[in-house]
């Protein structure tokens, strides 16, 4: 029995981000490719939503790197809390979060992520100095634009920086003519 929950909480450490409790990059690596070949053997639909939490750097410099933890903390709750229970995330970098929605076109998935776009402007971070909320933008891409594994994330990526460059606080689905962006600093 000992062995049994010591080996439970050793893999929960190695599959899951410490402070977000969501998949660390490893886990949602093997996800992603799992999910794509499955998708594309199966001729299924499949999302991907890159989402990037706006002026993070801001937020740390004002309120502190501890006040910044709890925010990637509400943020990543607020996305579990938002998605199917099919569905995945995981922390991929910093502030930036990659959800997969098997199952689901295009249309799906900006849905998806126009609800977690509402859901975390609704969020309330109580600081020292007050009421703190957040935004984020987000980048859609579908398995039918995805030619190789790693474009599924890459094009949504490509659809995050367009929405970051165009305003913030907004979804991007991500369309052929973007795959020349060069994404430089978002």
């Amino acid at each position: 029995m000992k062995n049994s929950n010591y080996f439970k909480k050793v893999q929960t450490r190695a599959n899951f981000d410490k402070l977000t409790n969501v998949f660390n990059r490893h886990s949602l690596e093997e996800s992603i490719s799992t999910a794509y070949k499955i998708a594309k053997t199966n001729g299924e639909d499949l999302c991907a939503v890159m989402l990037d939490i706006d002026n993070f750097k801001r937020l740390n410099d004002t309120y502190g790197h501890p006040f910044g933890d709890i925010v990637l903390n509400g943020v990543a709750q607020c996305v579990k809390n938002t998605i199917r229970a099919t569905d995945v995330v995981g922390r991929y970098g910093g502030e930036e979060f990659v959800v997969l929605f098997a199952k689901a076109d295009i249309k799906d998935g900006v849905l998806a992520a126009e609800k977690i776009r509402e859901n975390v402007a609704n969020l309330k971070f109580e600081s020292e100095q007050g009421i703190v909320r957040v935004q984020i933008s987000l980048g859609v891409s579908s398995v039918d634009c995805a030619d190789v594994e790693l474009s599924l994330v890459g094009n949504a990526d490509k659809a995050l920086y367009v929405a970051k460059q165009t305003g913030k606080n907004k979804v991007v689905a991500y369309i052929p003519s973007m795959s020349n962006v060069d994404k430089g600093k978002k």
